[in-house]
């Protein structure tokens, strides 16, 4: 599994809200694999 992506979508996304436009950004996360993340609880919190 490659984090690296994940946390630059988190950090824009942050970015984003900060500056009151993430209603102007679209984000979405696309992975190939069948959950968001590997650690279920974690899993459910980014849910």
């Amino acid at each position: 599994m490659l984090v690296l992506p994940k946390k630059i979508m988190y950090l824009a996304d942050d970015y984003w809200q900060k500056q009151d436009i993430q209603d102007k950004c679209g984000v979405h996360y696309i992975s190939r694999g069948a959950v968001i993340f590997g650690v279920p609880v974690y899993a459910k919190t980014l849910k």
